[in-house]
């Protein structure tokens, strides 16, 4: 049997407890002269952050209320490994991700006169993400690792609206309702908790994770998207994992089940329609453990399914996993 240290699992539930603050934050408004400028770039940032930020794995998620239908797919390809630093005690890690993404969002608005305005957003993201930092164990079970991302991405955003226009700000009326191209630059600062043990048949894997980003987005055909921000997220997951009796050249199957905890700290739910996500789920992995020229490698390959749910929104997540 395995015992998980007590000092692990409260800074891992302290990262939880900061996650439950997203929940203060309004709602999308009803009134088309409540939103302004700083709205749109708020949700274009959110978008980005939400496809690409260190931790995000693919799923297609589905926002559902009354005065908001959604959905919202992202998916990435890619790997990171660590590497050792001889004749150091402390490992390299490294990773690069190409990354994918659409979202298509619908919501009703009143407009000046309280004529409702249906609007549909659609937008769609490629990325490249690279990741390089250090892992310092602590113990055999508990490791700390610190590493920088660097994130370049291109996004192509499109708005109509059925019904009158009746706006406060033609500012805002000409950065929302129009099509363009957006490119942003993201540096992002994280930190990971890691803590792993074994025991005679079961296996416990817990990992916090916390994110500092700094977005930057440029567009030739829209002043409104030439912005900035900088914005926190943290995920927190827990994984059990066994041994089956399969086997495939001599290496085991083992299988796992997970929770997840998404959560983007300061972004207003009303840009996307949600702010945090749960996950829980199962798969199943092959051992296959290589490690070509000590740079890169993969432990375990396999599927898993989950289902990805919080407020108002709903998902599932299946796909081929590589750790």
């Amino acid at each position: 049997m395995f015992r998980v240290k007590p000092i692990i699992v409260l800074a891992l539930m302290s990262l939880l407890g900061m996650g439950q603050l997203c929940h203060a934050q309004v709602d999308i408004p009803e009134g088309i002269s409540d939103l302004d400028v700083s709205d749109l770039r708020q949700a274009v940032i959110a978008f980005v952050n939400i496809a690409t930020a260190p931790g995000v794995e693919g799923s297609a998620l589905t926002v559902d209320k009354t005065n908001r239908q959604s959905d919202l797919w992202r998916s990435s390809l890619g790997f990171s490994a660590e590497f050792r630093i001889k004749p150091n005690i402390y490992n390299g890690y490294w990773g690069l991700s190409l990354i994918g993404g659409g979202l298509d969002d619908r919501f009703v608005l009143v407009d000046d006169f309280g004529d409702e305005v249906d609007v549909q957003v659609k937008r769609n993201i490629a990325a490249l993400r690279g990741n390089f930092g250090l892992s310092f164990p602590i113990d055999q079970h508990f490791k700390v690792r610190p590493f920088a991302s660097l994130i370049v991405s291109h996004i192509e955003t499109e708005s109509t609206a059925q019904g009158a226009l009746f706006l406060n700000s033609e500012q805002f009326e000409e950065a929302f309702f129009r099509a363009n191209t957006v490119d942003s630059v993201t540096g992002v600062a994280s930190v990971d908790l890691l803590y792993s043990e074994w025991g005679e048949r079961l296996g416990v894997d817990l990992m916090g994770r916390y994110n500092i980003m700094y977005t930057d987005t440029f567009s030739e055909e829209n002043a409104a998207l030439d912005t900035w921000d900088w914005s926190h997220s943290m995920l927190v997951k827990g994984t059990l994992s066994g041994p089956t009796e399969w086997h495939f050249r001599n290496q085991k199957w083992y299988w796992n089940t997970y929770y997840s905890y998404n959560a983007y700290l300061d972004q207003k739910k009303s840009a996307l329609g949600f702010n945090d996500l749960h996950e829980i789920g199962v798969g199943l992995d092959w051992d296959m453990h290589i490690k070509p020229l000590d740079w890169f490698g993969w432990r375990y390959i396999g599927v898993k399914a989950g289902y990805s749910f919080s407020d108002d929104v709903s998902g599932f997540n299946i796909g081929v996993t590589a750790r």
